[in-house]
Parts: structure tokens; sequence; C-alpha cells
């Protein structure tokens, strides 16, 4: 994990994040992302970094498993197309 910044006093962290490039990648697991809270952490987090310049990725547990080359190729694509400024 990578912190990328704060909101509300509470740093704003993401799963991976690409040096160089604005693009950060998050890994969705059923645990951590299925109450009222946590998808309105996840949501808040997400518009924040987004206002901030970032292109995020999101990626299921089963998306990663089952369909590693869309997850692979997803990614290149958004680091192809966001180089940092």
């Amino acid at each position: 994990q990578v912190h990328l910044g704060k909101r509300d006093n509470r740093l704003i962290r993401v799963d991976c994040r690409f040096p160089g490039t604005k693009v950060a990648v998050e890994l969705l697991g059923y645990r951590y992302h299925r109450t009222e809270l946590q998808l309105r952490t996840d949501s808040e987090r997400i518009n924040q970094l987004t206002l901030s310049g970032y292109l995020v990725l999101q990626f299921t547990y089963e998306a990663v498993v089952n369909r590693p080359d869309k997850v692979v190729a997803h990614t290149v694509e958004a680091l192809l197309g966001r180089r940092a400024a």
C-alpha cells in the first residue's frame, strides 16, 4: 500500500501506484469492500484521488485470479496514457 494524501485527517492509501505516473490500482476483496461504511469510504477516497488528477483502476479478487490478462491489459493501457507531467 502507498499513501497518496489525506482526507479528513486520515491517510489516503491505495494498493498499487506506479512511480512516474498518476495511475493507482485498488484491489477489491469482498471482506473489506461490502458494508455501507466501507463503500462510502471507498467512494470518497476514489473521488478525492480523481480530483487530485489520479486515474484509479479497480479490480476485484475474482478478476485478478480468473482474468489476469484483462487486469494487465487495462493497467498497461492506463500506464501508456497517463505519464506524469
